[in-house]
């Protein structure tokens, strides 16, 4: 009857630990997917090599994914902008929009910022007619944001 009662007591404990590992391994396999949540930027090791590899290679995913890497985990604003212009060199909505956002902070109107500004807002303007993603993007931009570059 002791004996009994220690299996139960193992088989609940391997039944509580089997059902933790299903939900990390279900929890990680779905970590990667498309959402609004920069959390989902704080890249390993490996992800931050590989995905190094793939901007250099022309990846505009990967280079927007280094720019919120280098944005909102490593707080690095000159490297983020350096990926995100990258991204936006082949009319990656999202980086259009990080873009945007970041150049509306430029306080004066006439700076070289500024302008740029607004060509990365002419893009996304160009593009929401034609890109689902675009007008999502273009969407979310603020009245004040879209009122500087119009």
């Amino acid at each position: 009857m002791f004996h009994r009662k220690i299996k139960m007591i193992y088989l609940c404990i391997l039944c509580i630990v089997f059902s933790i590992f299903i939900i990390l391994i279900i929890g990680i396999s779905n970590r990667k997917t498309w959402t609004t949540s920069w959390l989902e930027y704080n890249l390993t090791l490996f992800e931050l090599y590989s995905n190094i590899k793939k901007a250099n290679a022309g990846d505009a995913k990967a280079a927007y994914a280094l720019g919120m890497y280098y944005s909102y985990i490593k707080s690095n604003d000159k490297e983020a902008l350096v990926w995100f212009e990258r991204s936006a060199a082949d009319d990656f909505p999202p980086a259009l929009y990080e873009l945007i956002t970041y150049y509306s902070f430029i306080s004066k109107p006439d700076t070289e910022l500024r302008k740029k500004g607004k060509e990365y807002y002419d893009k996304l303007l160009y593009l929401k007619e034609i890109n689902d993603l675009a007008a999502k993007y273009y969407n979310k931009l603020s009245d004040g944001d879209k009122r500087k570059f119009q």
